[in-house]
């Protein structure tokens, strides 16, 4: 490393890959302020197979060998509690597993066969827990989908949550939810693990649903951001223009109301807190009663305790969202050094 120059953070990323959070991910991947240790696939609003076949599929895209590690198809306690089970009927419009999976030639610039080359056979919990235990430092974390491997590694190793610098979280909602009248997708997914991560003694930032809605991409906004080219603005494209049909399909929005960024807040708020209105320490808690609603994430806006267990916020800085945005847009995409270890 040279004199003055920073060593790039040890990150993993967790994510439930489908456009928006691919999307996501691809702001970041081959950035040099970060070293990615791995990539966990979980599962979500599709099954952790499929995750890690997109996933895989946008690395070869990116030209990037990082070891993906498949996530737990179920839930902590789907085969403990009756009442944990998927959401059926899922909502009007809601896009199917196979509507969200990438197809062969869907992302430009992919080599053929290169991209399954690195996914493990070590499971994601097992996977975290290795990672964070051996590695020099504090290890930051950036959630793109449902807790229940993280959750999974902490039960595993009391005490591991030490080794986490930073945890970075797209889930939750205040005055919204997506999945059901009360929940958002990722927490709504597994609520216990939700719980049991917002309970654990590290230092999280929360960014819900309210912050993804309060700045929308249109189709114009996004020529624009991408007009420079380069592969990690063709990615970035091709992967947010199926959203504008799904997000019409669901009524309300999609076309000139734009669609909500979600995930990419995420990925910019990992990038720079900055892009969050006012962040402030909030005791949140999720619910996993079972009922209606189950996985609904509880914000005391009132402040009422000082326990407080996260930083979050409501809505964007738009300004400062765009300007994080051109900025990740433009950087070049740099080669990592993760070499995967006992590929499938």
């Amino acid at each position: 490393m040279e004199e003055g120059k920073k060593c790039p953070e040890k990150v993993i990323f967790l994510i439930n890959t489908e456009f928006d959070s691919a999307a996501a991910l691809a702001l970041l991947l081959g950035n040099p302020r970060w070293q990615v240790l791995g990539i966990v696939a979980s599962a979500g609003k599709v099954s952790s197979r499929v995750s890690a076949e997109n996933l895989l599929r946008l690395l070869g895209a990116l030209k990037l060998p990082i070891a993906v590690y498949p996530g737990m198809e179920q839930s902590l306690c789907a085969d403990l509690d009756p009442l944990r089970k998927q959401l059926e009927p899922l909502p009007r419009g809601w896009p199917s597993e196979e509507a969200l999976r990438f197809d062969d030639g869907f992302l430009p610039n992919a080599t053929p066969g290169m991209q399954f080359c690195m996914l493990q056979k070590k499971p994601a919990a097992i996977f975290l827990v290795e990672a964070l235990e051996s590695a020099a430092g504090q290890v930051s974390i950036l959630s793109l989908g449902p807790l229940t491997d993280l959750a999974c590694a902490l039960k595993l190793a009391p005490g591991l949550e030490k080794k986490i610098g930073r945890l970075v979280i797209l889930g939750g909602g205040h005055r919204y939810s997506d999945i059901s009248c009360a929940a958002e997708a990722n927490f709504r997914f597994d609520p216990e693990a939700g719980a049991t991560v917002m309970g654990s003694p590290v230092d999280k930032l929360l960014v819900p649903l309210d912050c993804g809605y309060s700045c929308c991409l249109t189709r114009g906004r996004l020529g624009r951001l991408t007009a420079r080219g380069g592969v990690r603005a063709q990615l970035f494209e091709a992967l947010c223009t199926p959203l504008f049909p799904l997000y019409r399909a669901l009524g309300g929005m999609g076309e000139k109301g734009g669609i909500p960024l979600k995930a990419v807040a995420a990925a910019c708020a990992f990038a720079n807190e900055a892009v969050l209105a006012s962040p402030l320490p909030y005791s949140v808690d999720v619910d996993f009663g079972g009922g209606l609603a189950d996985g609904q994430t509880v914000f005391d806006t009132r402040r009422i305790f000082e326990d407080y267990n996260c930083r979050t916020a409501f809505s964007l800085d738009c300004a400062r969202m765009e300007e994080t945005l051109e900025g990740l847009l433009s950087e070049g995409i740099r080669g990592q050094s993760g070499r995967g270890e006992e590929r499938a």
